[in-house]
């Protein structure tokens, strides 16, 4: 029993932990940051029409640029897109359901490095994709979120809009843009669907965003169909020695209207928080590890008494206190080493089967699976030097049994 206690909350352990490592490699890697390195989220109502402008007004120092693009919003709240598969909300097909557009400059076209994960027929590369929409001002690309099922937790509901899943070489379709205010409409074929990492980037630093990503097309179909919305934001590349964080400060004690963010920090800001999640999850699981690591020391306790008169005879026939000590030790090192194996085996296994047959999303389709061996192993050696702590008193009570005291024991 204390074999299984132990192997239990081991195996909770490992699970979460593995899981947490392998969904940050998903959506917080390298191309969450699309190619980029700092962004500027602009106020609403002070818009920045010409960025390389105002930074030289500013005085800020733009040699570190090396590539500038910018992005037009148009929020949930203000934008609407064509229901095409007729999902329902509170029962009823609306016609058109709230979701964010993004409207790029050929700027972010040229610089982005957004990775995709399917391209409709037609387009090999992802580059032959950010191209294509460089070139058409009716093209658009949609995230991964839009064709999953809607996560219980993330918040939006039935009122954000959504697609059927999609498959790779999907024939283009269509979607329709309107402005709920003014009625105003647009077309859009889409060609592609961006990873996981694109809902991730086009929500850092944007608290409006609330992490839905969006469909992002060209800057002038977004000014067009959405003449009152107000979002803006822009990106910026800069050259390789240039520290972004520090630049990003420069930015913003330049630019009033503007907060500027390395795009590093805000992933690193993401992963610290849900670091933080997991500890607290660890550390209420933590407890239960203490309760098995304490009935392992009853048991060794138990086993000192039940064993005095077994003590007596192996000191006598010539064991030194150190073997009886080790031999105590040994007995309770291999209960918590087989619960903790245990534990390790199991937890691993399933989180491979979760993550890699999609049974907790498909966001993690084609993901390699990682196991945090470091992290496995100082959960490991804690368990397990917790255990042998928790034995060494028993076991060294066993070791100063006097001999005869103990042969007469009954």
């Amino acid at each position: 029993m204390t074999m299984t206690m132990i192997g239990l909350i081991m195996f909770s352990l490992v699970m979460m932990a593995t899981l947490n490592t392998n969904f940050a490699q998903v959506y917080l890697n390298d191309d969450t940051k699309g190619g980029f390195d700092n962004v500027l989220q602009v106020n609403d109502n002070n818009r920045i029409d010409n960025l390389d402008e105002a930074l030289a007004n500013s005085g800020t120092d733009r040699s570190p640029i090396r590539a500038a693009a910018e992005l037009r919003v148009a929020y949930p709240f203000e934008a609407e897109v064509e229901n095409k598969d007729k999902k329902k909300k509170d029962g009823e097909v609306p016609e058109f359901s709230r979701y964010t557009v993004f409207g790029a400059d050929r700027g972010f076209f040229a610089a982005t490095t957004l990775p995709m994960k399917y391209r409709a027929s037609g387009y090999q590369t992802d580059r032959g994709v950010w191209d294509a929409l460089a070139n058409d001002t009716k093209l658009a690309v949609i995230p991964a979120s839009l064709i999953h099922p809607p996560d219980p937790f993330g918040g939006g509901g039935d009122e954000i809009l959504r697609l059927s899943a999609l498959e790779a070489g999907f024939a283009p379709f269509t979607l329709v843009l309107r402005d709920p205010g003014t009625g105003a409409t647009a077309t859009v074929t889409v060609i592609a669907v961006m990873k996981e990492a694109g809902d991730t980037f086009l929500s850092l630093g944007d608290p409006n965003n609330n992490g839905f990503g969006g469909l992002v097309t060209s800057k002038q179909t977004v000014v067009e169909t959405y003449p009152a919305s107000r979002g803006q934001r822009f990106y910026l590349a800069l050259n390789s020695g240039t520290d972004p964080e520090a630049y990003a400060k420069k930015v913003e004690s330049g630019l009033v209207q503007a907060s500027a963010d390395s795009l590093q920090k805000l992933l690193d800001d993401q992963q610290a928080i849900q670091n933080a999640f997991l500890l607290v999850f660890q550390g209420f699981m933590g407890l239960g590890l203490i309760v098995g690591i304490a009935a392992l020391a009853v048991v060794a306790s138990r086993a000192v008494v039940e064993r005095r008169q077994q003590i007596g005879m192996l000191r006598a026939i010539g064991y030194q206190r150190g073997m009886v000590a080790l031999s105590f030790l040994f007995e309770s090192g291999f209960i918590a080493l087989s619960g903790i194996l245990l534990g390790l085996g199991l937890g691993l296994s399933l989180a491979w089967v979760l993550f890699t047959q999609g049974d907790i999303g498909t966001e993690s389709e084609g993901a390699s699976f990682i196991v945090p061996w470091l992290n496995l192993a100082i959960i490991c050696a804690i368990a397990f030097g917790a255990s042998m702590l928790m034995t060494y008193l028993p076991a060294r009570a066993a070791s100063r049994v006097p001999i005869a005291e103990a042969l007469r024991y009954e």
